[in-house]
């Protein structure tokens, strides 16, 4: 069951990627598939964020590895974003 569920999860955010830098999909379609993503990948981060205080109030190095972990992704992930931006605006 898990196989299954990472499998469609895979093809869901694989085609959703596929479809926003398409310049055959109309803009508003590929507007969507963005903002799906953005909130996708935010909700990671989040969540690995929560996770990160939830463990630091039990075990205090653990907590900060998962949060440092988590600041490193989300500003790989703003990194990343802005230099597609940049690159779309070029």
């Amino acid at each position: 069951m898990e196989l299954l569920i990472e499998a469609v999860f895979s093809l869901v955010i694989e085609g959703t990627i596929g479809l926003s830098k398409s310049k055959k999909v109309p803009m508003t379609i590929r507007i969507l598939c963005a903002v799906f993503l953005l909130l996708v990948l935010t909700a990671a981060i989040l969540l690995i964020g929560f996770v990160g205080v939830s463990i630091l109030k039990e075990k205090l190095w653990g907590g900060i590895a998962i949060l440092i972990f988590d600041a490193l992704l989300a500003a790989l992930f703003i990194y990343r974003f802005i230099k597609i931006v940049r690159h779309r605006a070029a």
